[in-house]
């Protein structure tokens, strides 16, 4: 084959075996895939029988409007606020950075609930303000110090948290389920 002639030849893959790996390691990721597919089709097809046997139960139809609109129920935070009757308690967003830098609690395995609490106090102790009891100011900063899980676990539950919770030092009490209790992070 002479250079005149090179219009035919395909472009030099330098990293050949690096390319065959990933070409190979995308192809079984694919097969696998679609395997994993077809049993769950058989599943369903197991579980279901005969399509007659089943009554259909179809949700009672709602407009769009119904599904964007934010319910009062839906925005209502766990955790219960008390009356601060003081007039100069504001929430500090520097203290709002520290706590995310310092003390975030995620919900992750391997993440200690009690040493999240440990250092949650240890700077919001150090917070003190005339008229504004330390447990006010705790539940005012504590939600920023939840992300990931732990954030949608604290969302999810019912409005009563108080201030007995956070001076339990983490022990949550027999009527509130703890994360792992309920399926929330553990």
């Amino acid at each position: 084959m002479t250079r005149s002639q090179s219009g035919d030849l395909l472009p030099l893959d330098q990293e050949v075996e690096r390319t065959c790996r990933n070409f190979k390691r995308a192809l079984k990721a694919q097969l696998a895939a679609e395997e994993e597919l077809a049993q769950l089709q058989i599943a369903d097809e197991e579980e279901m029988g005969d399509p007659q046997d089943h009554d259909v139960v179809l949700p009672e139809e709602q407009t769009m409007g119904y599904y964007w609109t934010a319910r009062a129920a839906d925005m209502r935070s766990p955790i219960q606020h008390p009356h601060i009757p003081a007039n100069n308690f504001e929430v500090s967003t520097s203290v709002i950075t520290m706590l995310r830098g310092l003390v975030v609690f995620r919900g992750k395995e391997g993440e200690c609930p009690r040493s999240h609490l440990r250092r949650f106090h240890d700077i919001i102790d150090g917070i003190k303000i005339n008229g504004v009891p330390a447990y006010a100011i705790q539940l005012r900063y504590f939600p920023f110090t939840m992300e990931g899980q732990a954030k949608e676990w604290l969302d999810t539950r019912p409005p009563r948290i108080d201030h007995h919770v956070l001076q339990l030092g983490g022990q949550v009490p027999h009527s509130l389920p703890s994360p792992v209790q309920d399926g929330g992070p553990a």
